[in-house]
């Protein structure tokens, strides 16, 4: 299938440990280096959530949800975030890329979606 990607925002939300790796125990590494060793403290370290979007227009601004988004949570980060940036460009028919987690494909977000006109990739 053909598509415009100049017109499709695509978003994506990554967690942050703040003191290593995320439960892994091993990691790939160059075999000419020494080898690099995490230590976990034992409550943990904490970590951060961050969202993020961008297009061909530029940069949306970072959302930093908490740790377990919920489908409401991730609704008011779109309407802080991505609405106000499709108003200011709304010259484009744009297409909204997520990643199938399921806040981003509950039923409450995608009435959401189909209620503000956005287009999302299935």
């Amino acid at each position: 299938m053909h598509r415009e990607w100049q017109t499709v925002i695509f978003s994506d939300e990554k967690k942050f440990n703040l003191d290593g790796p995320d439960g892994y125990n091993s990691y790939w590494r160059d075999l000419r280096k020494e080898p690099r060793y995490f230590s976990k403290r034992n409550f943990g370290g904490g970590s951060l959530m961050v969202w993020g979007a961008f297009c061909i227009h530029g940069i949306l601004p970072i959302a930093f949800p908490s740790k377990r988004m919920d489908s409401a949570e991730y609704i008011t980060i779109l309407e802080n975030n991505l609405l106000p940036f499709l108003e200011e460009h709304c010259t484009v028919n744009w297409t909204f890329q997520q990643d199938n987690a399921s806040v981003h494909t509950s039923r409450r977000t995608m009435i959401w979606f189909e209620a503000k006109g956005i287009n999302v990739i299935k």
